[in-house]
């Protein structure tokens, strides 16, 4: 007695799902973002990105419990992520940022979301993970260049603030420089006994003098061009190039 059953159906059946299954690891393959399969723990499969970016080998990868390659500030959240996928809350988790640990230890900022897949007939969560660790960077140049450009406003406008006083102190400290000069000129001796005449034995030589107020000229000078500068900053504008002398810079300091 024989029997025979049409195997035709089970056999399309079964080439259909090898061809999904051989179309499912060419895309994985291929992504650009990285995707590894855990089964709600171990990590069965992981594709050529994920590799790159964790800096693994994939005998070294393949077997880690998926927890331990997460940022230890962010287990909690993806460990919530997990239950939700394996108690049936949900098919899909969304989109987050989180923190994966490199072979080196290293943190590599991460887009990832996780969902539920049969994977070699078992139950397993897929992970696709999308390297972001540009975009932040970008994003805190992008920071950074905001804070500059406040810091020019408020320069401009300490440059104001500062240049109002200042050039009324410059020219008040010209004129007084001009006023001993004039004076020494006329009767030097005779200004200097008149001063010590009065018990002021503390009294300082006109020369001396002038010396000084030529000095806090100067230095009111100084900060008149430091609060040019500061303006220069704060305004957008054709950068010019120009040879310097670095000796009086040197020789004021």
């Amino acid at each position: 007695v024989g029997t025979a059953f049409d195997a035709t159906e089970r056999h399309r059946t079964d080439e259909k799902l090898r061809q999904s299954e051989a179309s499912f690891r060419t895309l994985t393959e291929a992504s650009p973002d990285g995707i590894f399969v855990h089964t709600q723990g171990p990590i069965v499969y992981a594709n050529p990105a994920i590799l790159s970016l964790l800096g693994y080998e994939r005998d070294q990868f393949i077997g880690k419990e998926a927890i331990t390659i997460v940022h230890p500030l962010d287990k909690e959240i993806v460990s919530q992520r997990i239950r939700a996928l394996t108690d049936g809350t949900s098919m899909a988790n969304p989109l987050v940022e989180v923190r994966f640990l490199r072979a080196d230890g290293s943190v590599a900022d991460v887009e990832a979301f996780g969902i539920n897949v049969p994977f070699d007939g078992a139950p397993s969560i897929m992970v696709i993970a999308r390297d972001i660790s540009s975009r932040k960077r970008f994003q805190a140049q992008l920071m950074l260049s905001d804070r500059m450009a406040s810091v020019g406003t408020l320069a401009a406008g300490v440059a104001h603030e500062i240049n109002n006083p200042l050039a009324y102190l410059v020219t008040s400290l010209e004129l007084a420089n001009d006023a001993v000069k004039r004076s020494a000129a006329r009767r030097p001796d005779r200004a200097i006994e008149s001063a010590r005449s009065s018990g002021n034995d503390d009294a300082i030589p006109l020369d001396e003098l002038t010396e000084r107020l030529r000095q806090a000229r100067e230095g009111a000078q100084r900060v008149q061009q430091i609060v040019k500068d500061l303006k220069s900053v704060s305004r957008a504008g054709d950068e010019s190039f120009q040879p310097i002398d670095v000796v009086p810079v040197l020789e004021s300091t």
